[in-house]
Formats: C-alpha cells, sequence, structure tokens
C-alpha cells in the first residue's frame, strides 16, 4: 500500500489529487492549494503561514475593544463577507467571562484565532441571520466556535458577538439547521 509520500500528485481546481500507479485519479482530494506568493510579490509565504501569522497577531485586550485581522480571502469570497477588519468589544469580552465561565481567559485567542482563520466549517447563524458560526475543531470533542456579526454595514468592522466552545454533537446540530 503507498503512503501519501509515494503517491504523486496532481492539481484539480486548487486541490490536491493524488494519482494511483497507473496514473488514474486515486485516494482522497488533500487540502486546497494556494499560490505561494504573497500579494506584495515578495514570495515564499505559503497560505497557511498566512493564517498562522493572522492568529500569532491577535491582541486580545481585556480591558478595552480590540482590532483583529480581515477575515481570509476564500471565506469572504464565499459567503460574499465585505472585507473588514474583525472588532471583539470589551463588553463581549465581559459577557463570555460571565456566560462561559469554563472558558479560561488563556484559551480567548486559540478560539478565536482558529475559528475565524482555520475554520474547518463556516455556517449561516440561521435563516434571515445576519450571522456565522465559524467552527474549528480543537481537541477531542472539543470545538472552538465563533460567532461572528457579518452584515453590519453601519460599521467600519465584522462584529464578534460570542465566542465559546461546544461538542460534536452540538455542531451537528448547528450544520443540521443550517443546511435546512
Amino acid at each position: 500500500m503507498n503512503t501519501d509520500d509515494d503517491l504523486d500528485w496532481i492539481t484539480v481546481n486548487g486541490a490536491a489529487v493524488p494519482l494511483d500507479e497507473s496514473g488514474s485519479l486515486g485516494g482522497e482530494v488533500g487540502e486546497k492549494i494556494e499560490s505561494e506568493s504573497n500579494e506584495s510579490g515578495g514570495g515564499g509565504k505559503t497560505y497557511e503561514a498566512e493564517k498562522q501569522e493572522k492568529i500569532d497577531s491577535i491582541d486580545i485586550d481585556f480591558e478595552g475593544d480590540s482590532i483583529l485581522p480581515n477575515l481570509n480571502s476564500e471565506t469572504l469570497e464565499e459567503f460574499g463577507i465585505e472585507d473588514k477588519p474583525v472588532l471583539l468589544k470589551q463588553g463581549i469580552i465581559e459577557k463570555n467571562m460571565q456566560n462561559h465561565p469554563e472558558v479560561d481567559r488563556s484559551e480567548y485567542k486559540e478560539i478565536i484565532g482558529n475559528a475565524l482563520y482555520k475554520p474547518d466549517a463556516v455556517l449561516s447563524g440561521g435563516l434571515n441571520s445576519q450571522s456565522y458560526n465559524f467552527i474549528s475543531k480543537t481537541g477531542e470533542n472539543k470545538n472552538a466556535i465563533t460567532l461572528l456579526q457579518v452584515e453590519n454595514t453601519n460599521s467600519d468592522y465584522l462584529e464578534i458577538v460570542n465566542f465559546f466552545r461546544i461538542s460534536d454533537k452540538a455542531v451537528e446540530n448547528k450544520e443540521r439547521r443550517a443546511n435546512k
């Protein structure tokens, strides 16, 4: 049996696809491949490195509002979201501390960063909703979820309105509701 390292790969519509021994498409589709160069033409940075850079740049101010990096371009395009920085208001942090005491302050950056910039799923908040649920798997039966309000045309920012951890079962329920 071949390992992934033994396979030849081609790119089809931006996705890595393995070829079997006869040269036919085979196996499972790999991760989407993005351009190795950044917009400034400097090159060298992978798309995953750019996402990690956004996460690393998050600095949460627990005594004031925090401005976070803009969402990834593919998320903006896929959902028709206007390109704006993300705002985390101090009031949301305070609400979160009260409503989700199980989430330690030290986890906020991981939850928000992974959900917004390395999401496993982005789901509509519901029918006629002005929000999306950004979900990222962060551990065994642990999912980070960030609820982001995106259709606030009166603001210069996309606003985080909630963030917390949810179970796999809760993710399944959100997916089921989003697909209705």
